[in-house]
């Protein structure tokens, strides 16, 4: 069974976006830009953490378990402590 990250192919094509974003608009404000795409790729690694990448082949045994709030481990140490 192999696991493919979404990582990688996620900063591929944010850097493509910033490229053309670059080329296509010069004037807009480098602070915003620069907000906008750190945002980009905190929701990349989000997406990553939340569904762990794609198995190949599918597996009818192994469980996908979704964790769809991104810091519900600080939920689970408040409650273990």
């Amino acid at each position: 069974m192999y696991r493919i990250d979404i990582l990688p192919f996620g900063v591929i094509g944010l850097i493509i976006y910033v490229i053309i974003d670059l080329i296509k608009i010069r004037r807009k404000s480098f602070i915003k830009r620069v907000l906008f795409y750190s945002f980009i790729l905190y929701l990349i690694n989000v997406f990553r953490v939340t569904t762990g990448g794609i198995s190949i082949p599918p597996s009818k045994y192994s469980a996908v378990d979704f964790q769809l709030i991104p810091f519900s481990f600080i939920i689970d140490w408040t409650r273990e402590y």
